[in-house]
């Protein structure tokens, strides 16, 4: 699901991964994946360290 940010940058949207709960959550955590029902992408959290993030992007 597609959020408006709450913020001054007004030209992108939020994915809501976690969709049906009460508040946005637009945290991927580890090991959890977001897919995007309208074109089959997705993006899964594989490794999370201090200075960086790994992501498995995978597109249908």
């Amino acid at each position: 699901m597609l959020e408006k940010p709450k913020s001054v940058h007004r030209n992108g949207n939020l994915i809501d991964p976690i969709e049906g709960t009460r508040r946005s959550n637009p945290v991927l955590q580890l090991d959890e994946t977001f897919t995007d029902w309208v074109s089959g992408a997705s993006i899964t959290v594989q490794a999370v360290q201090d200075d960086r993030l790994e992501l498995k992007v995978e597109f249908d």
